[in-house]
This record gives structure tokens, C-alpha cells and sequence, in this order.
């Protein structure tokens, strides 16, 4: 391991406590006030700062007091918000609460979005699949569907006023 300048362990574990929340370093580098290289070393696992056990335990007490001030902060927000709801637009009440909930599940560390990928293994020629992915595009193509109606059902529209 690399030999660093000596990092007050409260330093050192906040270091990863934001990692772990999402922060890159040089947002962490910056926060904190240590120099962007000697964060680098640390999440790039070229000191062994991070895998101590003192700095473990007090990354997790760290990062759930990130957390815990970040939905205060949340919470404190939504009540401004919500105190001003007979005044604000629905749209942007709408847009804080989103903004509010997407922090708070990537505080959680939860996934602010699913993603999902399938690959497919073909064997055969390339020949073969053109001409059976052509075959079922021709076959989409020539189904006729009816239209769907979406003219709303109302007093309006059925000519009853």
C-alpha cells in the first residue's frame, strides 16, 4: 500500500460514507478539504485506510448520519413545500416532491432506475436471421388492426347538453 500523509480516521471514513452515497471524489475531495489525489488513493484502495476496522465501523455511523440529516432535510422541505400549496402551482409541487424522493431513495441506496439487459445467443448464419427477422417484419406489417376509438365518453360528445 502507498504511503499517505496521516488522515484523522473521522476524515478517512467519511471519505467512503460518501462514496457510498455517490459522491465521486473530487466532490468528496472538496467537501471534506483533503486533496483530490489523497482521495483517489483512498476509494482507488492504494492506502489501507478504508479496510481498517475502526474506519468500517465509523463509515456506517457516518453514512447513516448522512442519511438521517438528508430525509430530515427532505422532510423539513416537504413541509415548506407543503405549506405553500394553496399558492404554488401543482406542476412544481409536483417537481420538488420528485426531486425530494429521488434524493432520498439514492440516500437509501436505492436504484433510482431499473434497468435491464438480455443478450441472445444465435447460432447459425447471418443469412438465416436476416431472412427470418424479415419474415416476421413482413408479418407485422400485413396485420390489420382496427383503429381504437379514444374520443371520450361525455355529455359533450354524445350531443346531450
Amino acid at each position: 500500500m502507498g504511503a499517505v500523509p496521516s488522515i484523522d480516521p473521522i476524515k478517512a471514513a467519511t471519505v467512503g460514507a460518501l462514496q457510498d452515497l455517490g459522491y465521486n471524489g473530487r466532490q468528496i475531495a472538496r467537501t471534506i478539504g483533503l486533496a483530490a489525489s489523497t482521495v483517489y488513493d483512498m476509494l482507488g484502495g492504494r492506502t489501507d485506510y478504508l479496510k481498517r476496522p475502526i474506519i468500517a465501523q465509523l463509515r456506517t455511523q457516518i453514512k447513516s448520519r448522512l442519511q438521517f440529516r438528508s430525509l430530515d432535510l427532505s422532510d423539513r422541505a416537504l413541509d415548506q413545500v407543503e405549506s405553500t400549496l394553496p399558492w404554488t402551482e401543482a406542476r412544481d409541487a409536483a417537481v420538488v416532491y420528485g426531486i425530494l424522493r429521488q434524493h432520498e431513495r439514492l440516500d437509501a441506496g436505492e436504484p433510482t432506475e431499473i434497468t435491464a439487459s438480455v443478450n441472445v445467443h444465435v447460432e447459425g448464419k447471418v443469412d438465416d436471421l436476416v431472412q427470418a427477422l424479415g419474415a416476421a417484419l413482413l408479418i407485422k406489417q400485413s396485420e390489420v388492426k382496427e383503429p381504437i376509438d379514444i374520443t371520450p365518453k361525455s355529455e359533450v360528445t354524445s350531443g346531450n347538453r
